[in-house]
């Protein structure tokens, strides 16, 4: 029984060691190399499970504790390390110290107490139930073993946002973040701050429509910071919220809404690698980190199936030709596409996108425009938002795309990008617009009449009381702003339902929440008879 788990533990450390370039600190220098070939243990020169107690065998050259940045997996790794080096009893030690430190850990947790069973050959997991937990192993082992090299950059980011130093990138086959600064100099790639385990959808990357339990893939902003107090604990230490479905997912008709990186519950350290309904769940550490970075909200949020890292000369070289190709399209662009942020993907049909975020040349406002771009074989552009370029093309050119606006898609739609004028849809927007505005005005009446006789309050309040709760809440501010990014709207059997982004200024406090709302009609006119955060 003790050698058939162990064998089994190192399984998957054997197969990334001796299929993957790994890191290893070189003798003479001390300094981290990549890629090279380590002294790859083979399964015969593991040590004998059977004979391992406190081990006098000698260590092999696989120290992935002295590679990662995160200090939590440092300490696994090193649990790991002494089994290999046949000292079982210094990786319990080992596994009961960080569990000390990380007592919600549940990986920790399988570890130790196998550990334990296999010290009193007891039993030990059925397959199916460490299974998850197995995956997040193997995860953390393989991004600790293939690092990004340096002076590499991720594909898909091209240059930073001019207003923000950070760029985080999410690879989703390996179940990591990085976090990604500004270089220091023209010809330095970027810094990889850290990188962090996440989990993604429960069905695996590539959202296509709402519920199917992914996570989109796709270059995405930042909406909005919450706090822990202004969520439930299953959010953890906080939230960044995304702008899915962003303009290239309602190009391609991708509908869903309210995808966030967040933290995880206090039960937990990590949640296993494919176990949200799409979000980006990371540990609370890290989490709390991001949102105490300056300017955090205005970083890009890359994820992609697969990250490829390629030397700073060539992402330079490809950097330098897509921004040829935007001056030659838009010529009043060129005099800030030095200092252009781009970011450019390949979407799953095989369409290649840029975002690029801009200074105004001008120089009078210190907000940058954000348009996203298709990129066409043949050179041509096509902007699918050309609000945001408007500053800089030629009036001419304005009008040259199948573009779709940000916030303003309505539903059902016809040819791809192409809505199909509703009046219905026209009328549900414009009432729950008069909502927002007497929000605005703090006008309680006229706000609370655009709720139906049927309207159902949350937590379980009756509409007595909710109505005091909001006239409290509405009064109690000196200064009220809020707005509402209508994404989708969807009406059948006389019920409307509406997604949409609601930013809420007050008294200094900023909000920005997604929003779901359903309504029906009600001596002719459309209310509201429920109205949630998903």
């Amino acid at each position: 029984m003790l050698k058939r788990w162990l064998l089994a533990l190192t399984g998957a450390i054997v197969v990334l060691l001796s299929t993957s370039w790994w890191v290893a600190s070189g003798p003479e220098t001390g300094a981290v190399a990549w890629p090279l070939r380590g002294n790859i243990p083979a399964a015969a020169d593991l040590p004998d499970p059977d004979t391992a107690t406190t081990g006098q065998a000698k260590p092999h050259e696989w120290r992935p504790s002295q590679t990662s940045r995160d200090p939590t997996e440092r300490q696994l790794f090193a649990v790991l390390e002494a089994i290999i080096d046949g000292q079982l009893d210094t990786a319990i030690d080992r596994a009961q110290a960080l569990l000390d430190q990380r007592p919600n850990f549940q990986l920790a947790h399988l570890v130790l107490a196998d550990l334990y069973a296999i010290r009193a050959h007891g039993q030990i997991p059925t397959p199916a139930q460490r299974d998850g937990l197995d995956r997040e192993l193997r995860q953390r082992l393989q991004a600790a073993l293939t690092p990004p090299p340096p002076q590499h950059w991720p594909e898909a980011l091209l240059a930073f946002d001019p207003l923000s130093p950070w760029a985080i990138v999410v690879d989703t086959d390996r179940s990591r973040l990085y976090l990604l600064q500004r270089p220091t100099a023209p010809d330095a790639a970027p810094t990889v701050v850290y990188d962090s385990f996440i989990s993604i959808g429960k069905a695996g990357a590539g959202k296509r429509r709402e519920g199917d339990n992914k996570t989109p893939l796709g270059v995405y902003d930042i909406t909005g910071l919450k706090r822990d107090a202004e969520l439930p604990d299953f959010y953890g230490a906080g939230a960044l919220t995304l702008n899915y479905p962003n303009p290239v997912d309602r190009w391609h008709q991708r509908s869903g809404y309210g995808i966030w990186l967040h933290g995880t519950p206090s039960s937990q350290y990590a949640r296993t690698p494919e176990s949200s309904e799409g979000c980006v769940v990371l540990p609370n550490d890290h989490m709390q980190h991001l949102l105490t970075l300056t300017d955090i909200e205005r970083a890009p949020v890359i994820i992609a199936q697969s990250i490829r890292w390629i030397p700073h000369t060539e992402q330079m070289a490809r950097r330098q030709a897509v921004l040829d190709q935007l001056g030659r399209q838009w010529p009043a662009l060129r005099a800030s596409l030095p200092d252009a942020g781009l970011q450019v993907w390949r979407d799953q049909d095989g369409s290649q996108f840029a975002r690029v975020s801009l200074r105004a040349p001008d120089a009078t406002s210190a907000a940058a425009q954000v348009a996203v771009i298709r990129l066409d074989e043949g050179g041509g552009l096509t902007a699918l938002t050309p609000e945001a370029l408007a500053p800089w093309m030629p009036k001419q050119d304005t009008t040259a795309s199948a573009a779709i606006a940000p916030g303003t898609e309505a539903s059902p739609t016809g040819a791809r990008g192409a809505p199909v004028k509703d009046e219905r849809n026209e009328a549900v927007a414009t009432a729950l617009n008069q909502w927002a505005q007497a929000w605005s005005r703090r006008d309680v009446d006229a706000y609370l009449s655009h709720y139906a006789k049927d309207f159902r309050p949350p937590s379980g309040l009756s509409r007595q009381q909710w109505e005091a709760q909001r006239r409290q809440a509405i009064l109690g501010r000196q200064r009220i702003r809020v707005q509402l990014h209508i994404q989708e709207i969807r009406i059948r059997d006389g019920v409307a339902i509406v997604k949409a982004i609601q930013r809420y200024e007050g008294d200094g406090k900023r909000l920005t929440t997604p929003k779901r709302f359903s309504l029906h009609l009600e001596r002719g006119t459309w209310r509201i008879v429920e109205e949630r955060t998903p």
